[in-house]
């Protein structure tokens, strides 16, 4: 089915995003990926729930947007300004 493979590109999709692990940044790939990736990724994530209801990674995108918001709120935090 459609909603199944979907749900098998989401998996390996996160599969690359180590930022919920301890000592890592929420919200970043790790190496090579950049900042915009890391947001095209949960971006992605997002409609993957409005798509198929399915919230399996709902808590792990919330926890990611949440970290990079930045003081100002607009997602501009220190750690990536820093490289613009």
């Amino acid at each position: 089915s459609i909603k199944a493979a979907a749900r098998n590109a989401a998996h390996g999709m996160v599969s690359f995003y180590n930022g919920n692990e301890t000592g890592q940044i929420p919200g970043l790939l790790p190496g090579p990926y950049f900042w915009w990736e890391a947001g095209a990724m949960f971006g992605i994530l997002i409609e993957y729930w409005y798509l198929t209801g399915d919230d399996t990674y709902n808590d792990l995108v919330t926890q990611a947007l949440l970290f990079q918001v930045g003081p100002y709120d607009d997602y501009m935090p220190p750690n990536q300004t820093k490289s613009l």
